[in-house]
């Protein structure tokens, strides 16, 4: 389930949340804000967010180390590992998308650049993010309809037939085969039932 938030008046100021991640993590929307703007506050990037979030209150800071989300030294504080990785677990959708991407198809046909670090891989992250800038949650999906994608193909034999990697972004087939993660809900649902 996701929440849209307005955080500023803004063009662009909308940011998508996943709920379920938030709550996977046991907190709550404002522990998660206050959260994202120290990490983003601490490392750079996503300025508009952090411009407009204005500050997290001196005595939430000692609240989230008493819970363990951060730790303070001095008059600094740092994210700990599991709060860090809520957040850089966001950072690279794309390479993760990268590699499940098929290299070739079975004939040969090239899919997607070798390495992310080529002009074409280049290339392909400028249009992967501007497709997904500030949307994790829509990136995330992507991965998961790629990867179902590539598991209906598996089963029909039709590799050949996939678009390369740069068309899959431009056609938007993270949304043409979203049904399949439909389907498969539908069929995990089923067998769950059958054991009931």
């Amino acid at each position: 389930m996701e929440l849209d938030l307005k955080i500023t008046k803004e063009k662009g100021g909308n940011m998508k949340v996943d709920i379920d991640e938030i709550t996977k993590y046991g907190l709550t929307i404002q522990v998660y804000l206050d959260l994202k703007y120290l990490y983003f506050t601490k490392i750079g990037g996503e300025e508009l967010f952090v411009n407009n979030y204005g500050r997290v209150e001196p005595f939430k800071l000692y609240r989230y180390e008493t819970l363990g989300f951060i730790k303070t030294i001095g008059n600094d504080y740092q994210l700990r590992n599991s709060m860090r990785d809520l957040f850089e677990g966001e950072k690279d959708l794309f390479l993760k998308w990268f590699s499940m991407f098929p290299l070739k198809t079975p004939t040969g046909r090239y899919l997607r650049p070798k390495d992310d670090d080529t002009i074409t891989g280049k290339k392909l992250r400028q249009k992967w993010n501007k497709h997904f800038k500030n949307n994790t949650i829509g990136a995330k999906k992507a991965i998961t309809v790629l990867d179902a994608e590539m598991s209906m193909r598996r089963q029909t034999g039709k590799f050949e037939y996939m678009h390369n990697a740069e068309t899959w972004l431009n056609k938007g087939d993270y949304e043409i085969y979203a049904e399949l993660l439909e389907k498969k809900e539908t069929i995990s649902t089923k067998r769950r039932e059958d054991y009931e």
